[in-house]
């Protein structure tokens, strides 16, 4: 998995989290810009992760997702949110929890495929 030219898997998964870090350790330039995670996306534990741009607009399905549009900016809420949701076990599903960075008060799950 790690020589492959781009990594597609779930991130949540210890197999592809060490095939993610074999390919940074092996590759001459940064990888990271060729791995995607189906559920939650690469992080270092106690860091705020980057935020996410959207790519499609989403409406929300449920009272537990926010809307957004093409080009929004998505936002982590603090440095504990992906560690201590991954603990839980609550977004190895494809989603993650963020904030709508205009509307810093609504915060809701987002499909990570759509950012």
């Amino acid at each position: 998995l790690s020589k492959t030219d781009y990594l597609i898997c779930t991130l949540s998964s210890g197999m592809c989290r060490v095939a993610y870090e074999l390919k940074l350790g092996t590759e001459e330039e940064d990888a990271s810009n060729r791995v995607f995670s189906l559920d939650i996306p690469h992080h270092y534990a106690w860091v705020i992760p980057a935020s996410r741009i959207a790519n499609y607009n989403h409406k929300a399905k449920s009272s537990k997702e926010i809307s957004f549009n093409k080009g929004d900016v998505l936002i982590h809420k603090n440095e504990y949110c992906t560690v201590n949701a991954a603990l839980k076990g609550k977004i190895a599903n494809g989603f993650t929890k963020m904030v709508h960075s205009k509307k810093e008060i609504t915060q809701g799950f987002i499909p990570i495929y759509k950012t």
